[in-house]
């Protein structure tokens, strides 16, 4: 079965950046500006900018081991005493490299070495990485419930086809075959009533196969079709039973799913008119309110 592609152009744009990753690229140099422009010295601001790209590195080291490994290995499967020493762990390593980066470029100056292989230095840098995981995580987080709720949404819509498919099929041969065969009864008869009969079996048929196939239907051609569905029964009952339907409201401008009148008709004359010799009948009553 195929499906026809409804994607909105938003959805194909978000798409084609996730298939090449190029969001990824984005996000880290915006990322890094904003490093840049809230601890650059003034006046300084590209200097601040490779720093914060250096940097930064080891921040997604961490952000990417966490979302593509820890998070699914321990925090999905609700380890979450593992996950907390796991993501601790791995912040701590990546604080060493940036220790080295930072030792290297003030080499030589003393008091600024002591400061760097401070605790408070420590504390910075570990805050700023665990600023960086939780940033990348809610995000991750985010867009796989976005892809989750899409792709449940894809798979309710097939579904929906499925059934609707299914129940036409459920349908269309059983009524079709009897339909023939009463035709076939009333022209071996020469009965004025042919005509009509192939008429509004003809609607009926082009009502199933093409109208109910776009999604949801209008109200009117609903009934239309359960009125020419009534109307042939009643043609083919005669004098063994009465099929009355009823309608009230205003039904005109309103949309419906299709074929989902029919099984309630069908069901009280398959096991209700027919399983009685004479004087059967169904009412039908039809109505809208408020």
């Amino acid at each position: 079965m195929s499906l026809k592609d409804t994607s909105l152009p938003a959805d194909k744009v978000i798409d084609k950046f996730s298939s090449y990753k190029i969001y990824h690229v984005f996000f880290w140099l915006l990322y890094a500006v904003f490093w840049s422009f809230a601890f650059a010295p003034s006046g300084n601001f590209f200097s601040a900018f490779y720093s914060s790209i250096v940097i930064l590195i080891f921040h997604a080291a961490v952000s990417y081991f966490n979302n593509y490994y820890l998070m699914e290995r321990y925090l999905l499967q609700k380890e979450y005493l593992i996950y907390i020493l796991s993501l601790l762990m791995s912040i701590s390593l990546a604080f060493f490299p940036i220790v080295l980066i930072y030792y290297a470029s003030i080499l030589g100056d003393s008091s600024a070495s002591q400061e760097v292989w401070s605790w408070r230095f420590f504390l910075i840098n570990s805050f700023s990485i665990g600023l960086t995981v939780a940033i990348t995580s809610s995000l991750k987080l985010l867009k796989d419930y976005y892809q989750k709720e899409r792709k449940n949404k894809e798979l309710l819509k097939v579904n929906n086809l499925t059934e609707l498919k299914f129940l036409k099929g459920q349908i269309n041969p059983h009524f079709l075959f009897n339909s023939l065969n009463n035709l076939y009864a009333l022209s071996l008869k020469k009965s004025d009533l042919a005509p009509t009969f192939i008429l509004k079996l003809s609607g009926l048929l082009r009502y199933v196969l093409y109208d109910s196939s776009d999604g949801k239907v209008s109200l009117e051609k609903e009934i239309e079709y359960l009125q020419n569905y009534i109307d042939l029964e009643s043609i083919r009952l005669s004098d063994r039973g009465v099929i009355q339907l009823k309608k009230e409201g205003f039904f005109s401008g309103k949309l419906i799913e299709p074929m989902l009148l029919i099984p309630f008709v069908e069901n009280a004359i398959k096991h209700g008119i027919n399983s009685i010799a004479d004087g059967a009948w169904v009412k039908i009553e039809l109505g809208i309110k408020d």
